[in-house]
């Protein structure tokens, strides 16, 4: 049944294989529709992730402020030396990126490519408990975005939500590194 192993793929981001394996073929036996059959799915992955951040909540938020702290790093490293580099190939000026911040190079590094490295580090430093870290990064995003815009500092406010919103490339990072670290 394909669902069952789509249903065993989502849970084994949250736990074992073979305990996912055994979640799901317990969710169908005692589940008698569809419907109920994927909410038992999404009910359980939930509980899963949320028991692993509450496990160690100390540990999460250290990898959390890391992550964080790794994002607004590599920000800057494309705001001072990747993009400067391109303005100066395209047209030959350096300072030329002040002015043209949100092109298309910028954009792509700050919400796509930051996040990807974000997850590769999450990963690296919390296996089996990756989804968790992105959890906890994602928390510490929204309440240092809330404390921002509470104090009136929007600039500030968008280089924070644009740290660990884009949780697919986050995702797909914590995802790369599980399948290189699976075929090793």
């Amino acid at each position: 049944m394909r669902s069952a192993r789509v249903a065993e793929w989502i849970l084994s981001l949250v736990t074992t294989p073979e305990r996912a394996a055994a979640t799901v073929g317990d969710l169908i036996e005692n589940v008698d529709s569809r419907g109920r059959f994927w909410l038992g799915v999404l009910r359980t992955a939930l509980s899963l992730l949320w028991s692993d951040v509450a496990a160690d909540p100390g540990r999460m938020a250290r990898l959390a402020g890391g992550a964080f702290l790794v994002g607004i790093a590599l920000i800057f490293v494309c705001m001072l030396v990747i993009m400067p580099l391109v303005m100066t190939l395209k047209y030959g000026d350096p300072n030329m990126w002040a002015s043209r911040v949100f092109n298309v190079p910028s954009v792509l590094a700050v919400v796509i490519l930051v996040p990807f490295l974000q997850g590769r580090w999450l990963a690296r430093r919390s296996p089996g408990h990756e989804l968790a870290a992105c959890l906890a990064l994602t928390i510490l995003t929204a309440a240092v975005d809330g404390i921002t815009v509470a104090l009136g500092m929007e600039t500030i406010s968008g280089l924070t939500l644009s740290i660990a919103s884009p949780l697919i490339p986050m995702l797909a990072g914590v995802m790369w590194f599980r399948k290189k670290q699976t075929t090793h």
